[in-house]
């Protein structure tokens, strides 16, 4: 007779032997790893609730959403996050600019036009970021669009712009970076 409550102990014990995964690069990695060793994601329980591995962990995040590759929903979610606060600084540099008070100092324009500038980065370099990655296409020039698969010279026809004529045959759009255009039969 077979004990349903041991082979469930025998599936348990399969799967706490199972390599880990980096959840953004798909790249095996131990179960003590901290971050990926190939694309520095913070991974692991640590990087939830030791203090410094969050805080890491949130600037890996602005980072990628600045750098580059991200989807409409993280795009939109930065701007929920940065959009408001942006405004209501706006708001309260035109309110010194335009209603002085004696109250304010030097030292209160000077802090609202540095966070002001600094969250009017942000959002300009995750939309520049969001836009310029939106509609890449594996295979099609980064700069016109154009379809690059067949060319004997690394040179995009359309716009003249170079790229790598050595790209990897089974890249795919998620392994796809600047410079490396794979092969692709779509227009």
């Amino acid at each position: 007779m077979q004990n349903p409550h041991l082979d469930a102990t025998r599936d348990d014990e399969s799967e706490s032997t199972a390599t880990p995964i980096c959840p953004n690069c798909m790249t095996p990695t131990t179960s003590t790893a901290a971050v990926c060793g190939k694309c520095n994601m913070p991974i692991g329980a640590f990087a939830t609730y030791d203090p410094i591995e969050q805080i890491r962990s949130t600037g890996w995040m602005y980072r990628r959403a600045i750098g580059g590759g991200i989807s409409k929903m993280a795009f939109i979610g930065m701007w929920l996050i940065f959009g408001p606060t942006t405004l209501v600084l706006i708001f309260v540099l035109c309110s010194i600019v335009f209603y002085p008070t004696p109250t304010v100092s030097l030292l209160h324009f000077s802090i609202t036009i540095l966070f002001t500038f600094l969250q009017v980065m942000i959002l300009y370099l995750v939309t520049k970021s969001y836009l310029k990655y939106r509609n890449r296409r594996v295979g099609h020039c980064e700069e016109c669009g154009y379809n690059l698969s067949h060319l004997t010279e690394p040179r995009c026809p359309e716009c003249g712009s170079r790229f790598d004529p050595d790209w990897d045959e089974d890249a795919t759009e998620s392994t796809a970076t600047p410079g490396n255009h794979p092969s692709s039969t779509d227009c």
